[in-house]
């Protein structure tokens, strides 16, 4: 809006401005500067009053935001806030945000009236001045009444595109306080991408984790001297009590983050290596902890991970992830719409489509982080010897809280802070 309206006008008025006051100032430069100085005042006020709406608007876009995104988590979490009894609570949380949004709008508003009103008092003003200067100059025969006219007229021409500029000055201080929040934004690190060529995709052999540290905030470090590698083909889970890195290092595995100290690379079957940066996404799938469905049909929320997965390869993944006999039971099958977040399908139900979902993107190392927390154990159980049985190579990282998915693990890796412990299952649980 400032590119196409705003700026457009600045120089229309500008033009304006310097036209008029160079034919006063060739008719007699004292009455040109007279016009000309009667005005600055009421552009140091506009200026003035910009950065005040200017901090006004920042605080309205603040407490916009904020009410936006409470109303859209306590509708999220309706369940929750009835179940707890919070509904006074978050009614009153709501109305105060909507209170301190209508103050700050309504000052912004009293300011802009009371502005629009001293600025045209003083343009009032400065035309009686000039009208005195002018007749002042008539009576001493300085300059003829033609003169005097054009003088007069010439001053609105003036004024004109001053008081339009007092009007816009406070628009474009006010919409940079929009600018900078989108700045916020802009200046944001970027992903990192090395690559400057298209990325070749190999066959993976292993992940090597050498001396990885990470933190959040100085002096809280999440992770310590993590020393590890992840073969490819294995299937391995990490425990531990909550808190303590799990998700953490699987973001780092996704180069959603990077590590403060020490390298994550990825070997080839070539021999070649790699340091993980986004180019190295493309070889994982993720099922997260939380509902990460969208609103649409299952259909299209399988489609997310591959569009152009066969109709096998939809019911493959639907079959391991004992989901195939109650979509097929779906009055629309995999065609049935749900809500956003997965709503009218249970918790179990809707994790199962976005295990479904990771399976079909054919990736080579599958990540679960608490994803089969809402199965129950003979589902879980049947979940896992499906994997078992329908994807043998495929790489499987699981975070959890439950040693049921240790019947398929190589091996097993305690976090608290750094690796504590490595557990083989399949030899008597012994700690190495």
């Amino acid at each position: 809006e400032i590119w196409i309206t705003v700026f457009p006008s600045l120089i229309s008025l500008l033009v304006q401005l310097s036209s008029a006051f160079a034919i006063l100032y060739y008719y007699d430069p004292t009455l040109a500067l007279v016009a000309f100085l009667i005005s600055p005042l009421a552009l140091i006020l506009a200026w003035l009053v910009g950065k005040k709406t200017k901090k006004l608007q920042h605080l309205i876009q603040k407490e916009d935001s904020t009410l936006r995104s409470y109303i859209y988590e306590s509708l999220q979490n309706i369940v929750i806030i009835k179940t707890f009894q919070y509904t006074d609570v978050c009614i009153e949380t709501t109305a105060l945000h909507q209170n301190n949004k209508y103050k700050y709008m309504l000052e912004k508003n009293w300011i802009s009236v009371i502005s629009s009103f001293f600025l045209s008092l003083s343009y009032t003003t400065g035309f009686f001045c000039a009208f005195a200067f002018g007749a002042f100059r008539l009576s001493q025969s300085a300059i003829s009444f033609g003169v005097f006219t054009t003088f007069l007229q010439l001053v609105g021409q003036i004024q004109a595109p001053i008081e339009g500029l007092t009007r816009i000055i406070p628009q474009i201080v006010t919409s940079l306080a929009s600018v900078e929040r989108f700045r916020e934004l802009l200046d944001l690190p970027d992903e990192v991408y090395i690559s400057t060529e298209p990325f070749q995709k190999l066959e993976p052999s292993e992940i090597i984790f050498k001396d990885v540290n990470f933190s959040y905030s100085k002096n809280n470090d999440i992770l310590t001297d993590i020393n590890f590698s992840i073969l490819f083909g294995e299937k391995i889970a990490l425990i531990g009590p909550s808190g303590e890195g799990k998700t953490t290092l699987i973001h780092l595995l996704l180069s959603l983050i990077e590590p403060k100290s020490g390298s994550i690379e990825m070997k080839y079957s070539n021999g070649s290596q790699k340091i993980f940066t986004t180019d190295t996404r493309c070889y994982f799938s993720y099922v997260p902890q939380n509902n990460s469905l969208f609103s649409g049909s299952i259909m299209d929320n399988l489609r997310i991970a591959n569009k152009d997965a066969t109709t096998d390869d939809i019911s493959k993944a639907l079959l391991t992830s004992c989901s195939a006999d109650f979509v097929n039971n779906l009055p629309s099958g995999i065609h049935t719409v749900i809500g956003e977040r997965g709503i009218g399908l249970s918790q179990g139900q809707a994790q199962r489509i976005a295990i479904a979902r990771a399976l079909l993107h054919d990736a080579a190392f599958l990540i679960f982080d608490e994803a089969t927390s809402a199965l129950d154990q003979n589902t879980e159980n049947q979940l896992i010897q499906n994997l078992k049985k329908y994807y043998p190579k495929t790489t499987l990282i699981a975070v959890t809280h439950r040693d049921s998915i240790f019947k398929i693990c190589d091996r097993v890796y305690n976090l608290q802070g750094h690796i504590l412990s490595q557990i083989k299952p399949n030899n008597n649980q012994e700690a190495v």
